[in-house]
């Protein structure tokens, strides 16, 4: 058996009974500790390293401000200020952008919440998002809520727009439009068989979900002019079945799942 120290000769021949002398065995054994030392050491630097990046890139402001830099009419010289984080991954702020001649654009709110930029938020969107009271303002901005584990009836309307929605996007997917609206067709076509399955139960969905009052959802498919993206309504009158209102008779719609998302998610 053949030992390499290293500074030191080869030594061959080792055995049971040819021990190592113990100076050499000393050495050894240091070599080692020094070698593991070293390592340790490499590691714990790596780590560092590797910290600094993540805690880097996780800066919810600096990576608002690449996000919304994609909306700017010059990407490359863009300013901000009064910019503010919130919990949910919520960045609040303005900005603005200059032209060739540098000429200033304006500032303009924007929000970032998630993967997702409001380059142009409503005030009622600046009132939910850019607060750490976000179920408090949405009650006191629609009349929804409160939004929390106990209110099971605005949980269901939450998942059923959630659930209509995706069967509402399969839909345009296939046909490029989405379904038409009034009595005579509504949401039903979403039960139609889709196209290429054999299945003639094989709908975009099983049946068609109704409010926590037994009620079915209204659905409006919206003008938009040409070339514009399709758009929707979807909505409950909630418990009164009346315009207006608040609590379990305030009208809840997908324009107000955002809003549900964000504070579900808090």
């Amino acid at each position: 058996m053949t030992f390499f120290v290293a500074g030191t000769k080869t030594l061959s021949s080792v055995d049971v009974g040819n021990p190592l002398p113990a100076n050499t065995t000393n050495m050894i054994i240091a070599h080692h500790q020094i070698s593991l030392a070293g390592i340790e050491a490499v590691g714990r630097f790596l780590g560092l390293t590797l910290l600094l990046l993540v805690t880097g890139c996780a800066d919810p402001i600096e990576n608002a401000k690449q996000k919304v830099r994609g909306y700017a009419v010059n990407k490359h010289d863009v300013v901000y200020r009064g910019l503010e984080a919130y919990s949910g991954d919520v960045v609040c702020g303005e900005f603005d952008s200059f032209t060739a001649w540098g000429e200033s654009n304006g500032y303009k709110r924007f929000i970032v919440y998630k993967d997702n930029v409001l380059a142009s938020p409503s005030s009622e969107d600046w009132a939910i998002f850019c607060t750490e009271k976000s179920a408090e303002a949405l009650l006191a901005t629609y009349g929804i809520g409160p939004f929390s584990a106990e209110n099971t009836d605005l949980e269901k309307i939450h998942k059923d727009l959630k659930y209509l929605d995706t069967a509402l996007n399969l839909y345009l997917d296939n046909f490029g439009i989405y379904p038409p609206h009034g009595n005579d067709a509504n949401l039903r076509k979403l039960l139609d068989r889709k196209p290429g399955e054999e299945n003639k139960d094989a709908g975009y969905l099983s049946a068609l979900p109704t409010d926590p009052w037994g009620n079915d959802y209204h659905y409006v498919k919206l003008r938009t002019l040409h070339g514009s993206p399709q758009m929707y309504k979807l909505y409950t009158l909630g418990k009164d079945g009346i315009v207006g209102g608040s609590g379990e008779n305030a009208d809840v719609s997908n324009e107000h799942v955002k809003y549900l998302d964000h504070i579900k998610g808090l």
